[in-house]
């Protein structure tokens, strides 16, 4: 008697799904960021780029750019007061 052997596929169907950008603000004054670098290597370019890419977009602003002293620290209590001030939201926290 011999031996069965079950083999998988290790592939499913293709499904293609329709993909919705979101609108980018249409509002008469621009929305407002900033960007906090968390000290992370290579995080300044990640955040530079997604920043550039919203700014690009229109109807984005950049007011304030911040960098924490260590990743692992919280920012410092000035950053923390002048940031949600200044700013409409925040561009934050590129991981390893």
């Amino acid at each position: 008697m011999g031996i069965g052997v079950t083999v998988f596929a290790p592939t499913a169907p293709v499904r293609v799904t329709e993909v919705h950008r979101p609108s980018y603000p249409t509002t008469e004054r621009a929305v407002r960021f900033a960007v906090l670098d968390n000290g992370k290597p290579n995080a300044n370019h990640v955040l530079q780029g997604a920043a550039t890419a919203l700014v690009g977009h229109g109807g984005f602003v950049v007011v304030r750019q911040a960098q924490k002293v260590y990743p692992s620290y919280a920012a410092e209590e000035e950053i923390l007061q002048l940031v949600p001030a200044a700013a409409d939201l925040v561009l934050n926290g590129v991981g390893d």
